[in-house]
């Protein structure tokens, strides 16, 4: 069964059954190995400042891993977005030059690129959020950009203005092989498995404290298993960004589509 079931649920209840997972797991390990740790550890009188100085040690090696990989993970997060405003940014500006050419190059061109990002939004976007890299929207620009290359400049003024269509369709191009390969990506297994054998271990160690105060333990090693649940659902609900409810958006294409196709009347 695939994990990726996690993106297909609120972002709440994501965050709730990962507390819940990290909490029991660790009082419930808590409760199974504590009247064997009392008796093993009862008559060592520094096994508890054994224990929190591991625990600290452990603590600031794990502390400084995940964290540089949440920062690692919402740098990927925040590219990615990027691009995607480029992406719209390069279409709009291929739009407006391409609507200064002259019948009937500029309505069919309009409408080629139009197409685009209606599908880009209604079609692509939706495949994007499984994981799938869509394969619609070659084909569409491929099919503007022969139209462009057969429109034929009478004047100067209007090679300049093809020069620089043809110039923001390659940054389209070239930004959308970006966004596309965003698509699949995600941390290797090998640092999610690094991640959570971090995260045991560093529950693992609270399971040797030596306390009367039963209450007390359950309580540290719960809050404790609280805050790596939290890092790791942090991690997890940014580490595919187009996957999930918080996730890159279709927004910046919705936007340029009805300020600019939708209201000129370009027919996809």
């Amino acid at each position: 069964m695939s994990i990726y079931w996690i993106y297909d649920i609120p972002n709440w209840l994501f965050c709730v059954l990962t507390l819940v997972f990290f909490i029991g797991i660790s009082i419930a390990a808590l409760l199974f190995t504590r009247s064997y740790m009392h008796r093993l550890l009862k008559d060592n009188d520094e096994s508890n400042d054994i224990v929190s100085f591991y625990l600290s040690a452990f603590g600031v090696f794990y502390g400084l891993t995940i964290g540089l990989i949440a920062v690692a993970t919402w740098e990927n997060f925040s590219t990615v977005d990027g691009n995607v405003s480029q992406e719209a940014s390069a279409i709009s500006a291929c739009y407006m030059d391409v609507s200064r050419m002259p019948e009937p190059h500029k309505k069919e061109l309009q409408g080629l690129l139009s197409e685009y990002v209606r599908y880009t939004i209604e079609d692509a976007w939706p495949i994007q959020r499984t994981g799938v890299i869509p394969k619609g929207g070659t084909e569409r620009l491929s099919a503007f950009y022969d139209r462009l290359l057969a429109y034929e400049p009478a004047t100067e003024s209007q090679k300049i203005l093809l020069s620089e269509a043809v110039m923001q369709f390659n940054k389209i191009v070239e930004i959308r092989r970006q966004r596309l390969q965003a698509v699949p990506s995600g941390l290797p297994a090998v640092i999610w498995i690094a991640v959570l054998v971090g995260a045991a271990l560093n529950i693992a160690l609270t399971l040797f404290f030596v306390t009367e105060n039963l209450t007390f333990h359950v309580w540290m090693t719960g809050l404790l298993a609280a805050l790596i649940g939290l890092l790791v659902f942090l991690i997890a609900a940014m580490d595919n960004p187009f996957r999930g409810e918080f996730s890159v958006s279709s927004e910046a294409f919705e936007i340029i589509y009805e300020r600019f196709m939708a209201s000129s009347g370009a027919k996809p």
